[in-house]
Parts: structure tokens; C-alpha cells; sequence
């Protein structure tokens, strides 16, 4: 026991029990702070990969009106979506017709795409260097991982799959969208070594399927439609 002083000069001794209860109070509200700070961190991080998957698919489908142009799949880099960037360059809007996604396209494509998607701070906020070469930027989402990007598309076979696996990071507990056909496969529960998908216990289901990844919103509708 500990003896506390009193207001009278006497003396008030703390149990054990009281200690223990001090410190568990203390321990729960340490507890309920981190799961509160996880929380506000995942909803920033789903928050800023929805709105960075939404705004590369209107300005993606504003292109193709104008120029009936989708960026390209990357040569090494499938399902990867990758701009040419040089930070020392004082021309970001005509090089990125130099590799990467818009290789080779017109000047004035690579010139509206780059005001309209804000190309630098595009690359800054989510943009992560290739190894071998520093001119070459992969987008990844608010978890580092790299968006998936695919054209013409597994479930949009006329246009692009958009998407981020979310903070688990799997689309539909596989590695990337399935093709139209395999979401029935994803459903069968007999399909135990599907050497694509792994074993699936619930079958597909839409709404526990998209509960962590992030498409782009015609993508989503394609697929949870299906």
C-alpha cells in the first residue's frame, strides 16, 4: 500500500486493487487513442485512393473523347500504370511522350493530359521511381502499392480496368481483376486450388468483394453487376 498525504495531516493508503484499476483505465484509453488514430489514418488513406482513382478515370475517359486515345500498357510493366518523369526536366508536358504510358503520343494529348491530371503533383504525391531508371514513375495508391491498370481491360474489354487493391491488398482475394469468365469460377466452393485465385471458402460475393479494393466507377459497376 501507499500512503498518500491528506488535507488534515493524516495519511490515505492506496490498495493494490486501486493501483491495478488506475493503470487498466489508463491502458484502455491508450488502446481506444491507437485504434482511434488507425482508424482516421485508413479513412484518409481510402479517401485519397478513391478520389486518386476517380480523377485518373474521368481525365483518362476526357482524353479518349477528344483524342480516342487510352494511356498505353507499359512494355515490362503490365498492369502498371507508368509516366515518364524527369524532376530536372523544365518540359514535363512534351516528355511524357517519351516512355512510359503515353510513349510516342501527340504533343498536345501529352499537354492536356499533364495540366488535367497535375502531373507533378501527381508524381509527388504518389509516383515511386523505378530502380533502374529515375525518369520512369509507377502510380501507386495511398498504401504504396501500385494501381492496376490494364487496356483494353480483363472486365472492360473496350476501354481500361482502373483500380486499387485497398489496404489489404488483393482484388477479390487474388492478384489482380479476374476476367469476366473467372468470377464464376471465384464463386464455386469445389474450386479449392484454383492455381490463379487459391482456395475460396465463401464464394464470390459483391459486397464483401469490393469492401477493400477501389475501382474506377464503371469498372465497379461492371463487376459487381456481373
Amino acid at each position: 500500500m501507499i500512503k498518500t498525504g491528506s488535507g488534515r495531516g493524516g495519511c490515505r493508503r492506496f490498495t493494490l486493487v486501486e493501483l491495478m484499476m488506475v493503470v487498466a483505465i489508463i491502458g484502455a484509453i491508450a488502446v481506444l487513442g491507437i485504434g482511434v488514430f488507425n482508424f482516421t489514418n485508413y479513412k484518409i488513406a481510402e479517401t485519397r485512393t478513391e478520389g486518386l482513382v476517380n480523377k485518373l478515370d474521368s481525365v483518362f475517359n476526357f482524353m479518349y473523347s477528344k483524342y480516342h486515345m487510352y494511356p498505353q500498357n507499359t512494355d515490362g510493366a503490365e498492369g502498371y500504370l507508368v509516366l515518364y518523369y524527369n524532376p530536372d526536366s523544365n518540359d514535363h508536358e512534351t516528355d511524357l511522350a517519351k516512355d512510359g504510358a503515353l510513349k510516342d503520343f501527340p504533343a498536345d494529348y501529352c499537354k492536356e493530359f499533364a495540366k488535367r491530371i497535375d502531373l507533378e503533383k501527381l508524381i509527388n504525391d504518389y509516383g515511386q521511381e523505378g530502380e533502374n531508371d529515375s525518369t520512369s514513375y509507377r502510380i501507386n495508391d495511398s498504401w504504396g502499392r501500385p494501381l492496376f491498370y490494364k487496356t483494353p481491360g480483363n472486365v472492360r474489354t473496350r476501354g481500361f480496368d482502373l483500380c486499387s487493391a485497398g489496404q489489404n491488398g488483393k482484388y477479390f482475394k487474388c492478384d489482380e481483376p479476374p476476367v469476366i469468365g473467372d468470377l464464376e469460377n471465384m464463386g464455386n466452393p469445389e474450386d479449392d486450388n484454383n492455381p490463379k485465385y487459391g482456395k475460396i471458402d465463401d464464394g464470390f460475393n459483391s459486397d464483401s468483394a469490393t469492401e477493400d479494393a477501389f475501382f474506377s466507377s464503371e469498372l465497379g459497376d461492371d463487376v459487381t453487376n456481373y
